[in-house]
């Protein structure tokens, strides 16, 4: 294990953790009541900040105020609301149901994470060159002119405990999935996945 393997350890407990303590309502009902607060914001602010400019002489400031005002409103609205409704799966013995549905969300918010973190240090650790010819793009990786750095990088992907299961789960995303991966990003990692192999097996052969 390198320090790669512990910053994604570290990134999952407290992930976990926090997913625990908020629970699935407690993520569920803070979402929406930011989300509603900033639509009711954009819908309802210039009312309210109409009924502050007699008090409030910049209209700036009204407009700010009012914003505030609203989006602070429905979040304790969003909050006194999940509170009645973990009390009543209290009530039903189902506080469990909130417990472990927060600790899954904590869990997809790690491997979202430390997915993202290991993508950008992928790119990061290595050149990319892409030409376009025609309606094709070639792509060629520089490895040669990696910097200390880089190397560094590359070297600590490649010899992680952790990072070859997060490379499989990424690559196993369709080609063109919503973008979720740009194609240079994918032809890096594919490069990192076939070196990861090369270093395990260079490694097997050292033990035997």
């Amino acid at each position: 294990m390198n320090w790669i393997d512990f910053v994604i350890i570290g990134v999952s407990v407290a992930s976990l953790l926090m997913g625990w303590r908020v629970g699935l309502l407690g993520a569920i009902f803070t979402t929406t009541g930011l989300l509603a607060g900033i639509l009711l914001a954009g819908r309802l602010s210039g009312d309210i900040s109409a009924l502050l400019t007699d008090s409030v002489s910049n209209d700036t400031t009204a407009t700010v105020i009012s914003y505030a005002v609203i989006i602070v409103g429905a979040f304790i609205v969003s909050q006194i609301i999940k509170s009645t409704a973990k009390r009543m799966l209290n009530m039903f013995l189902l506080g469990w149901v909130d417990s472990v549905g927060g600790i899954f969300l904590g869990f997809l918010a790690s491997m979202i994470i430390c997915g993202a973190l290991l993508i950008t240090l992928t790119r990061l650790s290595t050149d990319v060159i892409s030409s376009s010819s025609g309606d094709s793009l070639e792509t060629m990786l520089i490895n040669s002119q990696r910097s200390a750095v880089q190397k560094s990088i590359h070297d600590s992907l490649v010899q992680s405990s952790l990072v070859p299961t997060y490379i499989d789960i990424a690559l196993m995303a369709p080609q063109n999935a919503l973008d979720i991966i740009p194609e240079e990003f994918r032809f890096v990692m594919t490069s990192l996945e076939e070196d990861i192999q090369e270093y395990k097996l260079s490694q097997a052969a050292e033990q035997n």
